[in-house]
């Protein structure tokens, strides 16, 4: 018989409905019945069973919309197109032609596949998997299952499928036929979205989208380099005439290139799903975690009309912990110069604590489509809580908006546009008009200390960190192909908003700055070496200041020398940071400041350069002097001495690492001052680096089993500082630098607590072992200045400054500290000392040369301040020299205590006063002579002055011979670049008198010169004069005077010389007296400018009664006011 014509199985009790052709199948009929048999044993025979639509999708509603999507009924829905099995009839099978016969032969024969779907069974390789319609030709036909929408499912050939054959006519209900896959996997071998001609779904919002279906598709059923595709496993597969029942779940943690799609789950029932599933990789931006974007489309019950599909949208993040070693580098480019980008971010770990996110909203649709910055309903951008350990090993809380870039976006040509998109919302602002932090690529830290460099000492590399402005970079070297792996790009920070510790903790200036790393920082990190086209940074650098319009930052000590020691006034402009000094000065020169200090060199004219911003800012010592004249500047290849740059570090401390800190201060600062110390400085300093060795390697090794260092080592070595600690302490001299003396007092405290505790605070070396096992012991913050560098005369030729050869010496410590010990207050130590110098008044006009041993400051904590000028010698050159003689009348102390020191918060001022007794020999008298002495010491505004004077104007000497006499004064105020004030007088003359008894008189006749010359105004008065008085007295009764005054003036001012004329007369005659003056004055004009002329004066007439009372416009608004009716209604009421 031929081949029979397509049938259709219908079964009208359990809903049996199905298409069945036959390929190379022939009726035979044999005993019993007829059978189905293949046409030709050589050929194949195909059983084709064709299911209708198992599968119905619909619009998924966006759950968070705002505002919520409208829902209207009926839904828009699409449906799948039909399903077939295809089963092979072997030459030796026979069909039974029946119903039952043909849901008999379905659960037992293979299943005719395409190539994608086979699966290895021992018998033969497989065939490269390529994705391929099943149904496309219908001469031979494939197994293919739509389910879910456009996208078809193949079994592997091995499955069967289990169903019921008969059906139940008498029974009152019956169940729905169906059948069930007995395999637990299937393979998307195609989706209906590649056919030709095929448009996109005309229902938006489907819960797979055409992209998740070619994805899948390749996942499972397409061979590529190092790529094995893997099924999908179905825990449950069913088809029926009503729809069919999938449980689907698809993992692929490995993918090809260019495919994000990890994961797929799916529940549908009867044809209508319930529950979808998309899990798409990526990664978050900047700091590379692993994330995927997860999209979940669920049916709830929500409205009494219908079960409505919702989707929402989150990012799950699938690597909670990243870490980046600063050691590896990775250049940012191929060039021998790119900056190395594991340098530029000042984390060493980033832990995302936010694993999931809400609910997400305006995503892209896919969300893989493009890289997007979660948002949420209330939040937009969503901000991650982060918790990151910087470079010191603090942690760091925050929280930031990310990135989600998709996976196939994350490498090669695309990967850079992404980066290049992120970093143009990061740049800093010095390259665009001052704002803000970006929102999108910015985390607030709300001042919390992030060390943004690996620091030498505690605290040296951090900032007080306001925002921090993210950045990434993708380094050539971590261009490595394959998805699943860590992040081909890195974090960098772009710029931060921070206070800089050591400039608030020393002026109080909490200001935050943008700040980005420094250049040289970025080329070659602290390496102190050249390598190749990597310069060296032996002045380790890794901050500069930006400047953005607004005010500079300013190291300035003008409105604060307490905190600097009052002697020394270092303002600057703040350019950068250093880890071995601090702030770095020169913003007005710009990043070039800071490239010089990266290359070691030290000029103090850059350190110390003029604000253009805040006006001319300088620093300086005594008021006057610019540290950058005197301080030395050193050839550039000649190595910084250690503390000749001011060393600016704030850090938090505790009991050990305080302690540490104080040795290495010991060792530095001992070790400069040991010329002028005892022998026994030598031994302090040697002892204490070795014993800062020995713990610094204890707390490195220890607890290992073979520690290099004991606590025996330990013990012997503080035995040997303590007693070298102990002979300098009991040697010092008494002028020894203050600095050096606190020092030394403060260690000693500490080894006092060697194995005594202080407290509640624990012995020092228990503490040390505490530390060394990782307990976090109590901690403090402390600051701290420290600066002691060569000093030169100033100027070179006739200097003004001169410091001794071998130990005239600059130095200044600032301790500004918290405190661990209830017996040790908090507060601040300041000592500033200027030793053996001399200072030389003035150049071009040589007057005096004062010899200072010392100058020094010191404030303690809970002390007034202590001062100590040690004034040695003065002599007099040049014009004054006539007053040497009565200089050695001073006493060669003369500033130091007891006289009078008057400290105020604008200087110091030291007087000295010494009068001398009146002589007095027969004819010859000298009276009222005085010798007095001055040092004003201003700390803000005016330079230093240095005052003598041999009598005054109010209180001149007075010298009489017989009937001839005379007197006069001399002063001189002198600042160390020029003569401020000098005034001198000097008179003479005759008197006579006569007494008659019942009258007297008397005559007097006196001349003499007056100078006064001020160099601040530039005013100079020369005054000559003549004076003769006359005058007559009569039993006291009647007197009569005459006095006649000439004076003849030069004032420089006006250029003019002017002379007066005076005559007085005056009469008394019992108790009336009356008196007559006639006056002239003669002008002359002078070689200078000539007075401007007096304008004449108008005439000033006061208003009268009736003007002031007159009715006025108000010029406010403009109505007419009477104050005559206002004073009266004032009074009385108007009726």
């Amino acid at each position: 018989m031929s081949t029979p014509a397509p049938i259709r199985v219908l079964r009208g009790t359990d809903l049996l409905d199905l298409g069945v052709a036959f390929a190379g199948l022939r009726l035979e009929q044999r005993a019993g019945g007829r059978r189905l048999v293949r046409e030709d044993p050589a050929r194949e025979g195909l059983l084709v069973v064709a299911f209708g639509p198992q599968h119905v999708t619909e619009h998924a509603f966006a759950a968070d919309a705002v505002p919520p999507e409208p829902r209207s009924v009926p839904v828009g829905a699409l449906i799948a197109g039909r399903s077939v099995l295809v089963f092979e009839v072997g030459p030796d099978d026979v069909v039974d032609w029946s119903t039952a016969g043909l849901l008999d032969a379905m659960r037992s024969l293979p299943l005719r596949v395409v190539d994608a779907a086979l699966e290895a069974d021992g018998a033969g390789a497989v065939p490269p998997r390529v994705p391929e319609n099943p149904l496309a030709d219908p001469a031979r036909p494939r197994t293919g299952i739509e389910l879910p929408y456009r996208l078809l499912l193949s079994p592997p050939a091995q499955a069967r499928w289990v169903h019921r054959t008969g059906g139940d006519e008498d029974a009152a209900r019956a169940e729905l036929w169906h059948t069930r896959l007995l395999g637990r996997t299937v393979r998307a071998v195609w989706n209906r979205d590649r056919d030709a001609g095929t448009t996109a779904p005309e229902v938006p919002g489907l819960p797979l989208t055409p992209q998740d279906r070619r994805e899948i598709v390749e996942l499972t059923a397409r061979d590529a380099p190092s790529y094995v595709p893997s099924p999908v496993g179905v825990p449950l597969l069913m088809l029926s005439a009503a729809g069919g029942w999938l449980e689907a779940a698809g993992q692929w943690p490995l993918r090809p290139a260019g495919i994000d799609l990890s994961d797929w789950r799916q529940q549908t029932t009867l044809g209508r799903d319930h529950y979808v599933r998309v899990m798409r990789e990526g990664y978050l931006c900047p700091f590379g975690h692993r994330a995927a974007v997860v999209t979940v489309v669920e049916r709830k019950v929500t409205d009494p009309r219908a079960a409505f599909l919702f989707r929402r949208v989150f990012v799950v993040v699938r690597q909670p912990l990243r870490t980046y070693d600063p050691a590896r580098p990775l250049p940012t480019g191929n060039g021998p110069a790119d900056p190395l980008a594991n340098l530029l971010f000042p984390f060493t770990s980033v832990r995302l604590d936010t694993l999931v996110t809400p609910d997400l909203t305006g995503t892209p649709d896919p969300p893989d489509s493009a890289p997007f910055f979660p948002a949420t309903a209330t939040e937009d951008p969503f901000r991650f809580k982060v918790t990151a350990v910087d470079h010191e090993g603090r942690s760091v809380e925050f929280r930031t908006p990310l990135q989600f870039v998709p996976e196939h976006l994350a490498t090669g040509d695309r990967l850079a546009a992404v980066v290049a998109e992120y970093n143009a919302r990061s740049v800093p602002p010095a390259a665009r008009a001052a704002a803000g932090p970006p929102p999108l690529t910015s985390a607030e830290l709300l001042g919390q200390a992030v060390a943004l460099a690996p620091p030498d000492k505690p605290g040296d590399t951090s900032v007080d960190a306001a925002h921090l402005v993210w950045g990434a970079a993708a380094p050539p070297a971590l261009a490595a192909p394959g998805p699943g792996g860590e992040a081909q790009f890195v974090p960098q920070l772009s710029w931060a908003s921070a206070a800089l510790p050591a400039v608030a903790g020393l002026t109080g200036n909490a200001a935050a700055v943008p700040v980005v790393y420094a250049r040289r920082y970025a080329l070659s990190g602290f390496a102190r070496a050249t390598a190749g086209a990597r310069k060296g940074n032996p002045g380790e650098v890794f901050l500069s200041v930006l400047t953005t319009g607004t005010e500079a930052l300013v190291m300035d000590f003008e409105s604060g020398r307490d905190r600097s020691g009052g002697l020394v006034a270092p303002s600057f402009d703040v350019a950068g940071l250093s880890r071995i000094s601090g702030p770095v000065a020169g913003a007005a020169a710009g990043l070039d400041a800071v490239e010089k200090m990266a290359d070691g060199r030290f000029d103090p004219a850059d350190f110390f350069h003029p604000s253009d911003i805040l006006g001319l800012l300088d620093a300086n010592f005594l008021g006057v002097l610019s540290l950058a004249d005197i301080v030395e500047k050193l050839a550039p290849d000649v190595p910084l001495p250690p503390l000749h740059v001011p060393n600016f570090l704030t850090q938090t401390v505790s009991t050990v690492t305080g302690f540490l800190s104080d040795l290495r201060r010991t060792r530095d600062l001992v070790g400069n001052a040991t010329p002028v110390l005892p022998p026994a400085a030598t031994r302090v300093r040697d002892t204490a680096a070795r014993l800062a060795q020995l713990i610094a390697d204890f707390l490195a090794h220890h607890p290992a089993p073979a520690a290099p260092v004991t606590l025996q080592d330990l013990d012997a070595a503080l035995a040997d500082f303590t007693a070298a600690l102990d002979a300098l302490t009991g040697s010092l001299p008494p002028g020894a630098d203050p600095g050096v003396r606190a020092l030394l007092d403060r260690v000693r405290q500490q080894t006092a607590t060697w194995t005594t505790p202080a407290g509640a605070v624990p012995a020092l070396r228990d503490a040390l072992q505490q530390a060394a096992r990782g307990v976090k012991l109590p901690e403090t913050v402390a600051t701290r200045l420290e600066w002691n560098p060569v000093i030169r005369q100033w100027p070179a030729d006739d200097p003004v400054f001169v410091p001794h050869p071998r130990d005239g010496r600059l130095s200044l410590v600032a301790d500004l500290r918290g405190s661990l010990r209830p017996d040790v207050p908090s507060g601040a130590d300041v000592s500033c000392s200027l030793e053996r110098f001399d200072l030389v008044l003035v150049p071009g006009f040589p007057a005096m040369r004062l010899t200072f041993d010392h100058v020094r400051l010191v404030q303690r904590a809970g002390h007034k301040p202590e001062i100590d000028v040690g004034f040695t010698g003065l002599r007099f050159t040049g014009p004054l020299s006539f007053v040497e003689t009565l200089r050695k009348l001073i006493p060669a102390d003369g500033f130091s205590d007891p006289p009078g020191i008057e400290v105020t918060p604008s200087g110091i001022t030291a007087r000295y006063g010494l009068p001398l007794p009146s002589l007095a020999v027969g004819v010859f008298s000298l009276e009222n002579i005085r010798l007095d002495a001055f040092l004003d010491l201003p700390f803000v505004g005016r330079p230093l002055e240095i005052g003598f004077a041999f009598c005054s104007r109010q209180a001149p000497f007075r010298l009489t011979v017989s009937m001839l006499g005379g007197g006069g004064f001399f002063g001189i105020v002198l600042t160390p670049k020029r003569v401020a004030v000098l005034e001198a007088a000097l008179e003479f003359g005759a008197a006579v008198s006569l007494d008659f008894g019942v009258a007297s008189g008397s005559l007097s006749v006196m001349a003499g010169i007056y100078f006064r010359l001020e160099a601040d105004t530039g005013e100079c008065r020369i005054t000559g004069y003549f004076r003769a008085r006359g005058e007559v007295d009569v039993l006291g009764l009647v007197s009569a005077s005459v006095e006649l005054c000439l004076d003849l003036s030069y004032e420089s001012a006006g250029g003019t010389v002017h002379g007066r004329a005076r005559i007085t007369i005056g009469v008394h005659i019992g108790f009336w007296s009356q008196s007559v003056t006639l006056e002239c004055e003669k002008r002359f004009a002078g070689s200078g400018p000539p007075p401007p002329p007096l304008a004449a004066a108008d005439p000033v007439r006061p208003p009268t009664f009736a003007e002031m009372t007159a009715p006025y416009p108000d010029p406010v608004t403009g109505l007419r006011r009477d104050p005559v009716d206002e004073y009266c209604t004032a009074f009385a009421t108007v009726r």
